[in-house]
């Protein structure tokens, strides 16, 4: 009982994470030569630098972090209601989450290109959203299995 109790606990605590990352900071860029620092954020920042970003990279990653916080909080209930399908939804939420970490290095890579366009030469360092989504997605390639095993492990397997 207490391992479940732990297991559904952590599991809204990473539901809880999953809505709050694509509202944070995603990516911190810092021109070197300037010294000009900008938050990159999933409605854009990229402007200030004088980068141009497609919006439908920026959409697209606001999606799938939208799905994946979605997918994290019906887990979460499927879980509550010890439904298996749970894990499933944990795992699908692991490769959204995933995308969006494509997506985010793909607008901080094509931000850096810009600055190098300019002659500028500039880093970028994951935020505290990236930084999040980077913890989500590791901790959804372990946990699920865990919490499948305190779950589900007296479970029959279909014929």
């Amino acid at each position: 009982m207490l391992k479940k109790r732990f297991w559904k606990v952590f599991m809204g605590l990473l539901a809880v994470l999953s809505i709050l990352a694509p509202l944070s900071p995603q990516h911190r860029i810092i021109v070197w030569e300037t010294g000009q620092q900008q938050l990159l954020y999933f409605w854009g920042g990229h402007s200030a630098l004088g980068a141009t970003v497609s919006s439908l990279a920026y959409l697209l990653g606001t999606f799938m972090g939208a799905i994946a916080a979605f997918l994290m909080i019906w887990g979460y209930r499927k879980l509550s209601r010890e439904n298996p399908r749970a894990i499933a939804l944990f795992n699908w939420a692991a490769l959204c989450i995933a995308i969006e970490l494509i997506f985010l290095l793909g607008i901080a890579e094509e931000i850096l290109t810009d600055l190098r366009a300019q002659n500028l030469h500039a880093d970028s360092y994951a935020s505290w959203g990236g930084g999040i989504s980077e913890f989500l997605l590791i901790a959804l390639l372990f946990v699920p299995g865990w919490v499948k095993k305190a779950y589900f492990s007296k479970l029959e397997p279909r014929a």
